[in-house]
């Protein structure tokens, strides 16, 4: 019986660890990943304004120049965009650079992961 409850134990605190350290990563792709989600975010904002004014059949404003974009597709595109880094990392994974960023930061922390923790902490890093 308290063998058993020991293996329960190493297996339940292993579990905790690595769940910490998928934190840790996840922060550090996170902040490494927002100039980018803003970019995007602003991006697709803009598109929608422009959407809104120049969707019009008459009287479009002069700088309307191209044909604006389906304004549903802009706006679920902004709202994407606007509340990426709030989703689970499971479907933050699923995004084209996200991973990239995952991966780098899980790199990192394999490498060295004292230094990879005193620089999430500090701040300090252009890339933490």
């Amino acid at each position: 019986m308290n063998r058993l409850l020991l293996i329960i134990l190493i297996i339940f605190s292993s579990i905790n660890y690595v769940i910490a350290n998928n934190y840790l990563i996840e922060r550090c792709a996170d902040n490494i990943f927002e100039p980018w989600r803003i970019m995007e975010r602003n991006k697709w904002y803009k598109e929608m304004v422009y959407s809104k004014r120049c969707s019009g059949w008459f009287f479009k404003p002069a700088d309307c120049i191209r044909t604006p974009m389906d304004k549903d597709n802009t706006k679920e595109k902004y709202e994407y965009w606007n509340t990426i880094h709030t989703m689970p990392l499971a479907k933050k994974m699923k995004n084209v650079e996200y991973p990239n960023y995952f991966d780098i930061c899980k790199f990192d922390y394999e490498n060295n992961p004292r230094i990879f923790e005193q620089h999430l902490r500090e701040k300090k890093s252009k890339f933490y």
